[in-house]
């Protein structure tokens, strides 16, 4: 599993992009994580084929300025990046 984020850090922009290629067929699940590790929220879940793939991530109220940690989940393989938030 293959990730980037972009732009980072989310610098007064309402859109986070994320880029992955999913390298098993079945779910995938993207979760975003404090610095310290407390869920924040699932922000994408579904089923893929072994594809690259973008999801929009929306940067709004709902989180605030600081560093969070970006986990792309499929049943054998993980991804991480951090993500930084600035308004």
């Amino acid at each position: 599993m293959a990730m980037i984020m972009y732009p980072n850090p989310a610098k007064n922009t309402p859109i986070e992009t994320i880029e992955y290629t999913a390298t098993e067929d079945g779910p995938i699940t993207i979760c975003l994580y404090t610095a310290n590790g407390k869920p924040v929220s699932v922000v994408h879940s579904t089923a893929l084929k072994n594809i690259q793939a973008t999801y929009q991530l929306p940067i709004d109220n709902d989180y605030p300025d600081g560093m969070y940690v970006c986990r792309i989940m499929q049943t054998h393989s993980i991804a991480s990046q951090t993500m930084a938030v600035i308004r």
